[in-house]
């Protein structure tokens, strides 16, 4: 019978252990670097928010210069009131 010396056993539990260690590190990083469905949707959501509140600024910048263009006169929507 051909005994290990205890030296080699540990080396091997060593090496195990440390394979343990990065295996566990490189998983903790995938899982860190996971993009899940709602990050995505929470994302858009936030890009297009954005997106309509620049819109709106465009807007209200659009009509101060056309105002300013009529003479100051702000457009306002036709009344429901017979004239």
């Amino acid at each position: 019978m051909c005994e290990i010396p205890r030296r080699t056993e540990v080396q091997i539990t060593g090496a195990m252990a440390l394979l343990r260690k990065r295996w566990a590190s490189l998983i903790a990083w995938v899982a860190a670097m996971d993009y899940s469905a709602a990050d995505y949707t929470n994302g858009r959501i936030g890009r297009l928010e954005r997106e309509v509140e620049q819109l709106k600024d465009e807007l209200g910048r659009t009509r101060m210069s056309a105002g300013a263009a009529d003479g100051g006169v702000k457009p306002s929507a036709p009344s429901a009131e017979p004239q």
